[in-house]
């Protein structure tokens, strides 16, 4: 059995995965632009991939599932968080 990791890295991670999924559900659209900016230079090597997953942030439903996406990353963060609380010092 391996000791117990030090807690502020594991604070640091879910204060990240905190603000990461805060950003996510406020922010849905700019955070799709950003992803939509970082995709494109990539048509070259990848194609046709990448116009299909481009046309699916485009879509009306996108922004939906990017909260969702954003709800999960938080409710990861409760889980670090709750790991950081139960484990033995």
């Amino acid at each position: 059995m391996s000791g117990t990791a030090p807690l502020w890295p594991v604070l640091v991670a879910a204060l990240t995965f905190l603000a990461i999924g805060g950003a996510l559900i406020l922010w849905p659209r700019q955070a799709i632009a950003l992803y939509v900016r970082l995709l494109r230079p990539m048509r070259a090597l990848f194609g046709r991939l990448v116009d299909w997953e481009i046309g699916l942030l485009e879509g009306r439903v996108a922004p939906v599932l990017v909260r969702l996406f954003g709800g999960f990353v938080i409710l990861s963060a409760g889980a670090i968080l709750f790991y950081a609380a139960a484990a033995p010092r």
